[in-house]
């Protein structure tokens, strides 16, 4: 016994031995290993505040995105070698110290798969996180979207390109940033373009012409940035929040845009894609300290820096109404107590496209607002990245002003703020149809009215958004001096019809034979509009134009917004129709896709509303329906790649005297 024990301490000593030469020559690589954690605009989270792994105690740890799952329970994982080649040789198990890797609070659900990804760059102390696609979410719009660490260029000729970056003069910054703007680049902390990864930080390294995609916090210690002051800034120098991970941004600076140097012109990579947009200094209140700062290689050039040709806005970016910035649109709601209270709700979207539960933020004092007075739509006017809420009041004598509410980072709203306003007798908001959308291109929504005087005379109006999110005076595009257009007979909306980058907007007009058409106003640069587009139109008996509910997003996925409309049929039948878009913005005939029984429906009681609820890149509709004892309930419609609509799914309701349908009216 005593021998066969003394064995077994040789074999014990002898494996420690081998075990300590493994580990001896592991080290010396000197690898830097990052395990990620989930993304902090995840939400939901019902996750542990620490995971353990068994790694090396040489190793260093970084707080980014899971790129796979936690290891298998045979303690094996795979490792991601910095030539993208899997190995699973690699057991962390045989190095018994533990790690342990702090995960952000807020985690959403996880799905673990049997092997962990982990990235072991060269030289670098990160890897490249998996982020997720967030169109529409920013970094600096509502919640960051985050960045990954730095990172090695990847790709062909990376190697090439890393030798040759050392200085670079500022048009030729600017240049590099103008040639990312209307590529459709998706925010991913994954995916890399030109070699550098595509989120806030890796976009200005990129411009920049760095030897690897740094991060926000990365800039200044690995001696790429040193901060400046305020009147030290040129083109090609930039704005940061030096935060670490999701908390930090980056801005590209341009030029200034007023000699106040309020607000400047900047590119940045958010969650809605690469951006060429006003800015105000800073940078978007609510979103922490942003510093100027300068890239130390960056030089002068001789002769004064040129505006770069910057390609047209991606059409795909425009926000419907995503208000907490993860991508995904939300519903909101103005709902009117008896007690002559207004509330603003939000219904937040999730990943399957349903709802949570609203949440109630702003309340009106008491017999301050009137339901009745207010027009409600919805739209990004500050150009932040996240939705607002603006409403048209009508007061008691007559005056009119236009409001708007703010977002916070978690979607909720903020006091409303009046901007325009104008003494009584000068507009009748009983005339007025509002719609949403980026008219002129510039990265902040306006708002479109259409005004059909009593007379049968129409205009169109155009709000234009500011920067602090209020309106200027509007300005008159189109209209017509006699009575050709009256407005009772209008549906209005607004879309990308044509996939220019700019909002256009849209009409169903219903003549007084019966006689229904489809109309285009095709936008213009400075925001108004061209004379009207007649495209689709039935004969009298065809359809019934107070029949039509309509609505308008991008069902197809193809850049370009389509009409949509649930019709109400005389015996009491319903469906949902689309009209896709040509590329000149006019629409082809309607089909047909989701039809109900009588009985089932009863589109009195509907409100819609579009948006991409699930963040899949097709427009969904969501349909507030109020039933006639006060229950509720919202519905999701999402399309296929045709345009066409599967049957609802609802996802929240309420039960009976809880919300009245007619107190309701939808951002």
């Amino acid at each position: 016994m005593r021998l066969l024990r003394g064995r077994t301490r040789i074999a014990r000593s002898a494996m420690r031995q081998a075990a300590r030469r493994r580990l001896a020559a592991f080290r010396s690589a000197r690898p830097a290993l990052c395990i990620g954690a989930m993304a902090a605009c995840c939400r939901n989270a019902a996750f542990s505040s620490q995971i353990q792994l068994d790694l090396p105690d040489t190793f260093s740890t970084h707080a980014c995105l899971f790129e796979a799952a936690m290891p298998s329970r045979k303690g094996s994982e795979q490792i991601r070698t910095r030539k993208g080649k899997m190995s699973s040789n690699l057991r962390t198990k045989r190095f018994i110290p533990l790690v342990a890797v702090p995960v952000a609070a807020a985690l959403s659900t996880v799905v673990f798969g049997a092997n962990a990804a982990v990235a072991l760059p060269e030289g670098a102390a990160g890897v490249s996180a998996t982020g997720s696609h967030q169109q529409g979410s920013t970094a600096g719009e509502g919640k960051f979207s985050g960045q990954g660490p730095v990172t090695p260029l990847i790709g062909d000729g990376a190697r090439s390109r890393a030798a040759a970056a050392s200085t670079v003069t500022r048009s030729e910054a600017l240049q590099r940033a103008a040639s990312w703007v209307g590529k459709g680049l998706a925010y991913n902390q994954a995916g890399y373009h030109d070699g550098y990864r595509m989120d806030c930080s890796g976009y200005v390294s990129m411009a920049w012409h760095l030897p690897n995609s740094q991060a926000t916090n990365t800039f200044i210690p690995n001696g790429y940035g040193e901060w400046i002051s305020k009147d030290d800034l040129k083109p090609g120098d930039a704005l940061n929040n030096d935060s670490a991970g999701n908390s930090g941004h980056i801005a590209l600076f341009e030029k200034w845009e007023n000699s106040a140097h309020t607000s400047y012109k900047g590119y940045e990579f958010t969650g809605s894609g690469v951006r060429h947009r006003s800015i105000p200094y800073p940078y978007f209140s609510g979103y922490g300290t942003f510093k100027p700062m300068r890239y130390k290689n960056i030089v002068d050039d001789s002769t004064p820096v040129p505006t770069p040709e910057v390609p047209k806005a991606e059409p795909t970016q425009r926000v419907h109404a995503d208000f907490n910035g993860d991508g995904r649109d939300d519903v909101a709601a103005v709902y009117g107590y008896d007690d002559h209270t207004v509330s603003v709700f939000t219904f937040l979207a999730k990943s399957d496209g349903g709802f949570e539960a609203p949440v109630k933020s702003w309340t009106s004092q008491p017999n301050y607002w009137t339901f009745k007075s207010v027009k409600m739509t919805a739209g990004d006017y500050n150009g932040d990245g996240r939705a607002e809420l603006a409403a048209m009041y009508d007061y008691a004598d007559g005056s009119v002003a236009m409001f708007t509410w703010p977002t916070n980072t978690d979607g909720t709203f903020k006091a409303p703020q009046k901007s325009w306003t104008t003494e009584p007798g000068n507009w009748y908001p009983e005339h007025v149809q509002l719609a949403s959308g980026d008219y002129d291109g510039n990265g902040r929504d306006d708002i479109a009215a259409f005004y059909g005087y009593s007379d049968g005379r129409a205009a169109l109006f155009t709000f234009k958004g500011q920067t602090d999110g209020g309106f200027a005076a509007p300005a008159k595009s189109w209209n017509v001096p006699e009575a050709y257009w009256w407005g009772d007979n209008v549906k209005f909306t607004s879309g990308d019809f044509n996939g220019d980058g700019r909002t256009d907007a849209a009409a169903i007009y219903g003549y007084d034979d019966g006689t229904v058409s489809a109309f285009t106003w095709i936008a213009n640069t400075n925001g108004g509009f061209a004379t009207p587009t007649k495209s689709w139109t039935r004969p009298p008996g065809n359809w019934t134009f107070e029949s039509i509910k309509l609505t308008s997003g991008d069902y197809n996925g193809n850049g370009r917004d389509d009409l949509a409309a649930m019709y109400d049929y005389a015996d009491g039948s319903a469906a949902m129709f689309t009209w896709l878009t040509d590329a000149d913005g006019t629409f082809q005939s309607p089909q047909k896709s989701w039809t109900t029984e009588p009985g089932n429906w009863y589109p009195e009681h509907v409100q819609l509303a579009s948006g991409d609820y699930d963040g899949n890149g097709r427009d969904d509709i969501a349909a507030f329906y109020g039933y006639s004892d006060a229950r509720a309930a919202l519905f999701t419609f999402k399309p296929n790649t045709s345009g066409e609509f599967a049957a609802p799914v609802k996802s929240w309701n309420v039960p009976a005297d809880h919300w009245w349908g007619e107190h309701v009216k939808l951002g």
